[in-house]
């Protein structure tokens, strides 16, 4: 009997120590899965400050040295003050109010960075067909941050001599934005399905708006990243 006890205490012992092993990885996925959320929002936070500082830098500074100046008469720095204020109107809740698509080539560039020694080209194409041009403000931004997240991976990744070009296409369907690399790629299959960058920052967030997202690679052949957000019929 206390052979046989020992003998089972073994295998006891065994299926404890990997519900314990489970339950650890569980919770550090799900860590993992929080920082990240926590990490977005604060690149989002900054982003939205990077945009203000820019709108405060370039027009409203602009505006106000020009006071008391003679390069300006008053008629024209009213108006120019005037349309300060409208574009500082339109920036209050433009995450959640509507949003041109022909502004998706800034929000873009906004996401990605402007102090980069090496911009990324984006292409913005829009059909005649497309109807109306205004999209969710929220929809804007994620597909900008997601546009952002695959440009930093395929920097990251691609290697020293790729080059990298974003296109941005609408229609009266959808509104696509396509990220495509010349670097080294990889097989996608390798990487794990909750890999951070690509689940939580690219994925998870054109889902969170109704869209959806897709990387192909091959070894040495590229890697394109396209995201695509249907237009509500």
């Amino acid at each position: 009997m206390v052979w046989a006890v020992a003998f089972s205490a073994v295998f006891v012992a065994a299926g404890a120590m990997a519900v314990r092993t489970g339950d650890v990885l569980d919770a550090s996925r799900e860590h993992a899965y929080r920082t990240a959320v926590d990490a977005a929002a604060q690149e989002a936070r900054d982003s939205e400050r990077a945009r203000y500082d820019a709108l405060v830098h370039d027009r409203v500074l602009a505006v106000l040295l020009n006071v008391g100046g003679d390069q300006l008469d008053n008629r024209e720095l009213a108006q120019r003050a005037e349309q300060v204020m409208r574009e500082l109107d339109a920036t209050v809740d433009d995450s959640d109010g509507p949003v041109d698509v022909r502004e998706l080539g800034a929000i873009a560039r906004r996401a990605i960075g402007a102090d980069d020694s090496a911009p990324v080209p984006i292409t913005s194409l829009q059909s005649a067909a497309t109807g109306t041009s205004l999209i969710p403000g929220a929809v804007a931004h994620a597909l900008g941050n997601a546009t952002a997240e695959a440009v930093r991976n395929s920097k990251r990744h691609a290697g020293p001599d790729s080059s990298i070009r974003v296109t941005i296409e609408a229609s009266g369907q959808a509104v696509t934005v396509t990220i495509l690399d010349t670097g080294r790629g990889f097989d996608p299959a390798s990487v794990a399905p909750d890999r951070m960058g690509v689940a939580v920052s690219i994925r998870d967030r054109m889902a969170a708006v109704g869209g959806r997202a897709s990387v192909v690679s091959r070894p040495g052949q590229g890697t394109r990243v396209t995201l695509i957000w249907p237009m509500p019929l």
